[in-house]
């Protein structure tokens, strides 16, 4: 599983934490070790559906799953449109030829990220905040 085909482990955490539930294909788990009064940093491995359903919660029962959609789970939450606009994806390459992704809606929204997933998991983000999930998919 190539990394760039899901989201990034801090977007994850932001899904998580604005209210992402959808089971995915993939998931990163917090595999640091703190037991025995250790406190060490997070340390985030990518496991598909089924590895990660045997590590959802720690030793102490916290739940350290954070979901990492792939682009087709992205664009299946996504609105088909947002106020009449409808869903437009285009790509670019910036001047160290990195592959830019846009994700907008007309007028109405517009995110630029390097990677599709992550360009369009900051778009459903942007949506919840705004309000505009809940409108036509």
């Amino acid at each position: 599983m190539n990394p760039k085909h899901c989201i990034s482990v801090e977007l994850a955490k932001q899904l998580k934490k604005t209210g992402w539930t959808k089971e995915t294909e993939f998931s990163f788990c917090d595999v640091a070790d703190k037991r025995f009064g250790r406190e060490e940093n997070e340390q985030f491995m990518l496991y598909d559906k089924d590895t990660a359903g045997n590590r959802r919660r720690n030793t102490e029962g916290k739940d350290i799953q954070y979901f990492a959609p792939l682009a087709t789970e992205l664009l299946e939450e996504l609105p088909r449109g947002v106020k009449s606009d409808g869903l437009v994806i285009k790509t670019d390459l910036d001047e160290f030829f990195d592959e830019f992704f846009k994700v907008y809606y007309g007028l109405t929204a517009f995110i630029a990220q390097p990677g599709l997933p992550n360009a369009l998991a900051k778009m459903w983000l942007y949506l919840k905040e705004e309000g505009s999930l809940g409108e036509e998919k």
